[in-house]
C-alpha cells in the first residue's frame, strides 16, 4: 500500500459493504477473478505504461506483472481453465498496426510476451476481448474498424478459422459476455438512443431480450448462470434469469447497492469494472478513493444587528 494511494481494489458484499483489498497511486481497471477465485487480473495505468498484473486475493498483495513490453496491455479475460489470459495488446505495434490487437498469454506460469491472435492492419482497427466460452474454444470480442462504434464478433481458437460476426450495425455494441453454459450472450447496445442491456441466443436466429429498463452497462453473469448483474449509473442491479429453455426469461431487476465505484467507459471492450466471486456473495470492484475535504464554517453572532449598522449610518 502507498501513502499517496488514490485508487483501490475493494471487496464488496451484496449489501454494498466495502472492504479495501489493495491501494494504489495509479488507476486500477477491469478486475477479473480467476476461475478458482484466488487471483485477480487487473490493469494498472502508470502514466503511458499500461500493463496487466496479478493480485493474490488470499495474501492480499500484487504478486506479478504479466506484461512488460513498451506497448499497452489491458482488459485481461481469464481462460475457463485458469491457465491463460486473453487481452488487448500493442505487443506488435507498428505503422501498419497502430493500436491494440486481440492477443493472449497462453501459459501464465511460463510467462513471456502476449501472442497476437488477430491482426487487422489499419488505423483505428482495434480488437478488445470480453469473455470466453465455457470450453475455451470461442472468444467474444469488440471490434472497431476505423469507426467510433463497436461491433461484436467471436474469435474461434481453432487454427485457420477467421472471426465470426455476431452483431454488426451502425449502433454501438459492446461488453459481450457469454453465459456460463455458452448458450446466451449479454451485451450493451445503444440502437434505441440509450445504452441498454440485452441477452440473445448465440447459435441460430432469435429475438433479443431486454434486461435493463432505465439504461444499463457492464453486464456480468453469476458463475451458475442464474443471475445477471449490471450497472445503472452508480446503482448495481441484479436480475434472476433462466436460460434453460428456448426462450430467455428474466425477472425484473432489483437494486443491490449504490456506490461511487468507477465505471470502465474510456476504451476497450467496456466490459465490467468489477467481477463476481464464484459463490456469488461478493464483488471485487475498482474505485477511486473518496477525498474528504475539511470545511471551515464561520459562525456570525448577532447577524441581523451586524448587517443593519451600515444602513443605519446613512
Amino acid at each position: 500500500p502507498s501513502g499517496n494511494a488514490q485508487y483501490e481494489l475493494t471487496w464488496v458484499d451484496r449489501n454494498g459493504r466495502p472492504e479495501m483489498l489493495f491501494e494504489s497511486p495509479q488507476p486500477l481497471i477491469a478486475p477479473r477473478l480467476s476461475p478458482d477465485g484466488t487471483q485477480v487480473a487487473v490493469t494498472i495505468v502508470d502514466g503511458s505504461n499500461i500493463d496487466v498484473w496479478l493480485f493474490d486475493l488470499r495474501r492480499r498483495t500484487m504478486t506479478r506483472r504479466l506484461t512488460t513490453h513498451p506497448g499497452e496491455d489491458f482488459g485481461a479475460v481469464w481462460h475457463p481453465q485458469g491457465k491463460a489470459l486473453a487481452l488487448a495488446s500493442e505487443v506488435s505495434e507498428n505503422q501498419e498496426n497502430p493500436g491494440p490487437e486481440l492477443a493472449w498469454i497462453a501459459d501464465i506460469a511460463a510467462g513471456g510476451p502476449p501472442e497476437v491472435l488477430l491482426r487487422t492492419p489499419g488505423d483505428g482497427n482495434w480488437d478488445f476481448p470480453a469473455s470466453w466460452s465455457r470450453d475455451g474454444q470461442r472468444l467474444a470480442f469488440v471490434a472497431n474498424r476505423g469507426e467510433a462504434h463497436g461491433d461484436i464478433l467471436f474469435f474461434p481458437m481453432s487454427a485457420g478459422r477467421g472471426p465470426l460476426v455476431f452483431l454488426e450495425s451502425p449502433a454501438d455494441e459492446y461488453a459481450p459476455m457469454l453465459s456460463p453454459d455458452g448458450r446466451w450472450l449479454a451485451y450493451v447496445s445503444d440502437d434505441t438512443g440509450r445504452d441498454q442491456i440485452y441477452v440473445q441466443i448465440v447459435s441460430g436466429p432469435g429475438a433479443r431480450t431486454q434486461i435493463s429498463s432505465q439504461g444499463g452497462t457492464e453486464p456480468i453473469w453469476s458463475r451458475d448462470g442464474r443471475e445477471l448483474f449490471y450497472r445503472e449509473g452508480n446503482r448495481f442491479m441484479a436480475t434472476r434469469v433462466d436460460g434453460s429453455g428456448r426462450t430467455f426469461v428474466a425477472e425484473d431487476a432489483k437494486l443491490l447497492f449504490e456506490g461511487p465505484f468507477d465505471p470502465w467507459e474510456a476504451f476497450g471492450a467496456r466490459a465490467a469494472n468489477y467481477d463476481i466471486s464464484p459463490d456469488g456473495t461478493h464483488f471485487v470492484v475498482a474505485r477511486r478513493k473518496s477525498m474528504v475535504t475539511a470545511r471551515v464554517i464561520d459562525v456570525v453572532l448577532n447577524w441581523a444587528r451586524t448587517t443593519r449598522r451600515p444602513l443605519e449610518s446613512h
